[in-house]
C-alpha cells in the first residue's frame, strides 16, 4: 500500500515534527499511537489527503478494515485523481474477497500514477481469485501485460556465457522474501542441498526489513546481494555482469516483485518457481516449473507465456518450522462432533467456497466451522461475514472466526480442527503443508488451472489421493462421509508426521538433485540451440 513519508506540512513546525512521530510510529508497526497523531493533525487539516492517505494505512494495518475502506471510498469520491487511494482501496478490497470492485479500483489507479508496472502487477495479481473470468482471459491480461512491456529484440540479446553443456552452472534466485515468509518453507531445503561443486549460487534479495531467515539465506550461500532501492536497470546490468546462467524468479506478480528485471533478459536461461501460481506473461522468462500432476501436458500449456517444464513427483518440497508443536490427539473425539477449518487468505474465500461451506454445514448438523483471515481482525466484519451464515439459517454460534495472529498461533491453531478444507479455484501450498504438519488432514478441489491443481499434487506426492475432488459438489459429500467416518480422521492425525517425513515432499536432497537436472537440462537445450543458430 502506498504510504506517504515525505509529507511537508505548510503549516506549524510543531505539526510538521508530530507528522514525523506519527509516521515512525507507522513504521513501527505502534498503529495506535499513529492513528491518534494523524487524527490530531487532522483536526486541524481537515483536508490533508496525504494524512488521511496514511490514517487508512494505519487502519487497516491495526484492523480497522471496514473503516479504511469506508474512508478511502469517501476520498475516491470527492478526488477521484487522488492514484494512490484508489490504490490502496484495491488492495484492501482484494483483501476482503471484493475482487471484482478491487480490480476497477486498480485500472482507475493505472491512469493517475506513474509507477504503472506496481499497479498493473497488483491488478494481475488480483486477477487470479476472479471467479467471474475464465481462465483463457486471466491469462490473456497477463501476455497482453507481457507484450507491452516487452522489448521484442531482447531475445536476441548476446551473452558471453560459455557454451559448455557440463560445466558449473551460476544460478541466480530473485526475491523480495528471503525472509519470514511462506516462500522460506519451500526455497530453504533447496538453498541448504544445492551441489556446491555443480552450481554456484546467487541470491539478490529485495527485502527492505532483514531477519533471521534472511541471515540463514546470507549464510547458505556463496554469493548473497541486497538489491533494496536498487534500479530495475541497475539490477539487470549486475546480474549480466555476473554472467548467471539461470535466474529464477521466485515473485511473478506478488508483491515487490522484479519482473522487469526479467524483461530486460540478464540471463541467457530464465525461470518462473513457485512465487506464483499462473504465468508471468513474459516471453523473456524460458520455462515455468511446474509436475504432471498440476499440468498434465495439455490441459494448461495454453495459459502460460512460458514453457512449462514439468519435474517428476511433486513440483517443491517442504521443510516446516523447528519450532511447530506436537500433533495433538483429534478434538472430535473430545468434542463428538466434528470441526471443519478454513485457515487461508480472505481473497481466496470467493462465493463458491462459501456458498460450499454453507451447504456442508447444512448437512453435518452438528458440525462446527474454525476460519482464521486477517479481515476477522475487525468485529464490523466479523457481524457482516456472520450475517451471511444467518440468512441461510445457520446459527453464527457454529461459527468461530479468528484474525492472522503469531506462526506459533497459527499452528496451536490447528489443535482446533480436525478437516481442514482448501480452497477452490485457488489452492493453498504453504498452509496446506502446515496443516499436513500438524496432522490435520486437508481435503482439496481440483480443477483445470494450475493454481487449483497444487492440492491436488501435494496430497498425490503423499499417497492421500482419497483426499482429492474434481468438484465442489464431490468436496462437499466427501466432507460429509469423513465426518461420518472420524476413525478415518482420528487415524490419519497420527500417522500423518511419519507419512510427510518419509515422503517424496520432505526429501530435500533428492528434490533439489531433481531440481538441479532440471537446471542442466534447460542449460543443454540453451546451448544446443545457440550452436546450431
Amino acid at each position: 500500500m502506498f504510504q506517504s513519508s515525505d509529507i511537508k506540512l505548510s503549516h506549524p513546525d510543531h505539526l510538521n515534527d508530530l507528522l514525523l512521530v506519527g509516521n515512525e510510529k507507522l513504521t513501527q508497526e505502534d498503529f495506535k499511537a499513529a492513528i491518534v497523531i494523524y487524527k490530531k493533525i487532522l483536526e486541524l487539516l481537515p483536508h490533508n489527503l496525504s494524512v488521511q492517505l496514511n490514517l487508512c494505512v494505519a487502519y487497516f494495518k491495526q484492523g480497522n478494515i471496514l473503516l479504511a475502506i469506508q474512508i478511502l471510498t469517501q476520498i475516491v469520491k470527492e478526488h477521484p485523481n487522488h492514484g494512490e487511494a484508489w490504490n490502496n482501496l484495491a488492495k484492501i478490497l482484494r483483501e476482503t474477497g471484493e475482487i471484482e470492485t478491487a480490480i476497477q479500483c486498480y485500472k482507475n489507479a493505472l491512469h493517475l500514477l506513474p509507477n504503472r508496472s506496481l499497479i498493473e502487477s497488483n491488478m494481475l495479481f488480483a486477477y487470479n481469485y476472479c471467479i467471474s473470468k475464465t481462465p483463457e482471459e486471466i491469462a490473456d491480461v497477463h501476455i497482453r501485460w507481457g507484450e507491452n512491456i516487452s522489448d521484442p529484440t531482447i531475445v536476441q540479446k548476446l551473452f558471453s556465457n560459455k557454451k559448455d553443456r557440463n560445466r558449473p552452472l551460476r544460478i541466480g534466485y530473485v526475491s523480495p522474501d528471503f525472509r519470514t515468509h511462506a516462500l522460506m518453507f519451500f526455497i530453504k531445503p533447496v538453498i541448504k542441498n544445492h551441489h556446491s561443486k555443480n552450481f554456484s549460487i546467487y541470491c539478490y534479495s529485495d527485502t527492505q526489513f532483514p531477519d533471521e531467515e534472511t541471515r540463514f539465506v546470507q549464510e547458505h550461500v556463496p554469493h548473497f546481494f541486497s538489491c533494496h532501492n536498487i534500479s530495475d536497470q541497475a539490477l539487470a546490468k549486475k546480474i549480466y555482469d555476473h554472467r548467471i546462467d539461470i535466474l529464477v524468479d521466485l515473485t511473478g506478480h506478488s508483491s515487490k516483485n522484479r519482473l522487469l528485471v526479467f524483461s530486460q533478459r540478464p540471463a541467457p536461461v530464465q525461470v518462473s518457481y513457485l512465487g506464483y501460481q499462473n504465468t508471468t506473461g513474459l516471453k523473456a522468462i524460458n520455462y515455468y516449473i511446474t509436475d504432471n500432476i498440476i499440468s498434465p501436458p495439455g490441459l494448461s500449456d495454453h495459459l502460460f507465456a512460458e514453457q512449462l517444464f514439468r519435474l517428476e513427483d511433486c513440483f517443491a518440497c517442504f521443510q516446516p518450522s523447528d519450532h511447530a508443536p506436537n500433533v495433538n490427539t483429534s478434538p472430535l473425539v473430545q468434542n463428538d462432533y466434528i470441526t471443519f477449518g478454513v485457515l487461508n487468505n480472505f481473497s481466496r474465500m470467493n462465493d463458491w467456497m462459501i456458498s460450499a461451506w454453507m451447504t456442508l454445514l447444512k448437512k453435518v448438523p452438528t458440525a462446527k466451522m474454525i476460519i482464521q483471515s486477517r479481515p476477522f481482525s475487525d468485529p464490523s466484519f466479523i457481524k457482516k461475514f456472520l450475517h451471511r451464515f444467518d440468512q441461510q439459517g445457520i446459527d453464527p454460534d457454529r461459527l468461530n472466526l479468528y484474525p492472522y495472529g503469531s506462526l506459533d498461533n497459527f499452528y496451536h491453531r490447528h489443535h482446533d480442527v480436525d478437516l481442514i478444507l482448501d480452497t477452490y479455484p485457488d489452492n493453498g501450498a504453504s498452509t496446506l503443508c502446515q496443516a499436513l504438519w500438524m496432522g490435520v488432514p486437508v481435503l482439496t478441489c481440483s480443477g483445470k488451472t494450475l493454481a487449483s491443481r497444487v492440492g491436488g499434487s501435494i496430497l498425490h506426492s503423499l499417497g492421500l489421493d482419497d483426499l482429492i475432488t474434481t468438484s465442489l459438489d464431490d468436496y462437499i459429500q466427501k466432507a460429509v462421509d469423513l465426518s461420518q467416518h472420524p476413525e478415518i480422521l482420528i487415524q490419519l492425525r497420527k500417522n500423518l508426521r511419519q507419512i510427510l517425513s518419509q515422503s517424496t515432499l520432505f526429501n530435500a536432497k533428492q528434490f533439489t538433485q531433481k531440481l538441479e537436472a532440471a537446471y542442466r537440462k534447460m542449460w543443454q537445450i540453451y546451448c544446443r540451440r545457440i550452436i546450431f543458430q
